[in-house]
């Protein structure tokens, strides 16, 4: 019997190791609607203070949308879980590394322009990213030189703290500057 993940989502396949915890790919729970659950490490969550956080971050994450955006559907704050559509892609640093390291310099071009929309969208919602690599940047798989392209992962940090540091930048690590350095 498959595992069912906050009774309403039933997990389907391989789990994978993100900064925060383990995504999970999974359905919904009689429509099958794919999405993908984000279970957070524990540790993060054993401060009070983070849960709060996360709590009181919640609907600033569910209201964040953009064309350029992951959308988020739910957050189980106590339990530590963030559900967002699932999107079908490949990450940059999967494309790099699928194309020897390097990307055609107009696909580049129209990526950084297409993430920074996405951080405008972001930033409009009243958050930041927080820890934007190339792992949270994800291309369409089927054209992925030309798709669409998805922010994942965001507010993480700015809500829970760094898993590895954000950058020093002025205005502090909180603001919209901490996404552009």
């Amino acid at each position: 019997m498959a595992e069912l993940l906050g009774g309403r989502y039933v997990a389907q396949g391989a789990s994978r190791p993100t900064a925060y915890g383990t995504a999970v790919r999974a359905g919904r729970a009689g429509t099958g609607t794919p999405v993908t659950v984000e279970l957070l490490d524990p540790r993060l969550l054993a401060d009070p203070a983070a849960r709060a956080r996360l709590a009181e971050g919640a609907d600033r994450l569910r209201a964040a949308s953009g064309r350029h955006l992951v959308q988020v559907l739910e957050v189980w704050a106590p339990d530590g879980a963030v559900v967002h559509d699932r999107f079908p892609g490949v990450s940059v640093a999967g494309l790099r590394s699928q194309a020897g390291g390097v990307l055609p310099a107009d696909r580049a071009g129209a990526l950084v322009a297409d993430v920074l929309d996405g951080l405008a969208a972001l930033h409009a919602a009243g958050l930041v990213h927080g820890a934007l690599t190339e792992h949270d940047v994800l291309l369409d798989d089927a054209t992925p030189l030309r798709s669409e392209v998805r922010l994942t992962g965001y507010g993480l940090a700015a809500l829970l703290g760094p898993p590895y540091g954000l950058p020093d930048v002025p205005g502090g690590s909180g603001t919209p500057a901490a996404d552009v350095w």
